[in-house]
């Protein structure tokens, strides 16, 4: 039943690339293209997203606590009120997101942590 939402939201990036709000949570979705979406407040709370592409993606609001995002790449991502409570970061690329701007306030838990992070 899984490859059959992945097929669906495979069409809908495809076509649309709006998800805003939509509960993904919980599914493997690793090595999608989400280059661009909407992903305004999509739950992707304990989602594989080992590999996927988040490149200029809007994340606004999002819950991507406990996900599994080795090697995702988040550059030029808006990360504002994202949620990420114990999410696997290691060798993300991070290029340079939102939240490293000057102008904006982040503020980290001890659960949040990247190892071994590509800056671009």
């Amino acid at each position: 039943m899984a490859e059959i939402k992945r097929a669906k939201l495979v069409l809908i990036l495809n076509s649309r690339k709006n998800l805003a709000g939509v509960d993904l949570g919980g599914l493997d979705l690793h090595g999608m293209d989400f280059s661009g979406a909407n992903l305004r407040g999509v739950n992707l709370r304990g989602t594989n997203l080992e590999g996927c592409n988040f490149q200029d993606a809007d994340l606004r609001g999002a819950d991507l606590s406990y996900s599994y995002m080795i090697g995702a790449n988040l550059t030029g991502a808006n990360l504002d009120d994202t949620l990420m409570l114990n999410t696997k970061l290691r060798g993300v690329c991070l290029g340079e997101p939102d939240f490293l701007r000057e102008d904006y306030a982040f503020e980290f838990d001890e659960s949040f942590f990247i190892e071994e992070a590509a800056v671009a």
